[in-house]
């Protein structure tokens, strides 16, 4: 059976034409922040001409529960 709590689940595939890249990871972002679980889909040809970006994460120094839309200060 389900579990009626769990999280929601998109999974998401931009069309592979220059424009379409972006909004779609603005998307993706702006779904996620409102609790979905994202699952982001390319094509090997999209895959291969943005293996040159690295995501790297830094501490803010709060931890991950911390609210920070609502401490501001």
């Amino acid at each position: 059976m389900e579990d009626k709590h769990s999280q929601p689940h998109a999974i998401m595939v931009p069309i592979p034409l220059q424009g379409h890249l972006i909004p779609h990871i603005h998307l993706a972002t702006k779904l996620a922040s409102h609790g979905f679980t994202i699952t982001s889909v390319n094509t090997q040809h999209i895959n291969h001409q943005i293996t040159n970006i690295r995501y790297k994460t830094v501490s803010d120094g709060f931890p991950l529960a911390f609210n920070r839309f609502q401490n501001h200060n």
